[in-house]
């Protein structure tokens, strides 16, 4: 049962890098969201002796997106950082927000990337996992892309890896 869930999985992530398909977009505070991502993916994280906590949540920074969308990229982000502290560790995420821009920050003190890796990330089949194939970086990578979002990534091996998904604000957007 193990094997078939994990090919309907791999399935899954094939079809929604091949055939993006997106539900009503949006508007949503964004903070909210990432409350919610946090609440789903605590088990995951307490089984992995990784403490994870928000440090700042502009409460005001709202974009427009598909929200499932939305959550199956961050989960991507959070469960990679858990992944990647084998030895426990703290993720912590950040929002924050501009007149023109907001950024939800996903930072963790694992094991980092090299500058290869990092330039590597979204590409189908890179994983610097003994068990990962790489899809579900490259799904978030055009999940993020196709909402006309930005992701950038910032790694030092041995210190751990900071992504920053960076939107425009939907605040600007409305008064356009």
């Amino acid at each position: 049962m193990r094997e078939i869930d994990a090919a309907e999985e791999l399935i899954e992530d094939y079809l929604v890098y091949a055939k993006p398909t997106y539900g009503q977009l949006e508007p949503i505070i964004v903070a909210s969201e990432v409350s919610h991502v946090l609440k789903i993916m605590v088990p995951y994280a307490n089984g992995k002796d990784v403490e994870m906590h928000t440090d700042e949540l502009d409460e005001s920074a709202e974009i427009l997106i598909d929200r499932y969308k939305f959550q199956q990229a961050l989960v991507n982000i959070i469960r990679n950082g858990i992944e990647a502290m084998p030895e426990g560790g703290k993720l912590v995420l950040t929002v924050k927000s501009s007149p023109t821009k907001v950024w939800i920050r996903v930072t963790d003190t694992g094991v980092g990337m090299t500058k290869e890796q990092v330039r590597r990330l979204g590409e189908p089949y890179f994983s610097s996992k003994l068990k990962g194939t790489g899809l579900g970086m490259m799904v978030t990578y055009s999940i993020i892309s196709q909402m006309e979002g930005q992701i950038l990534v910032d790694s030092e091996k041995g210190k751990g890896t900071e992504f920053t998904l960076e939107f425009a604000n939907l605040a600007t957007t409305k008064s356009k």
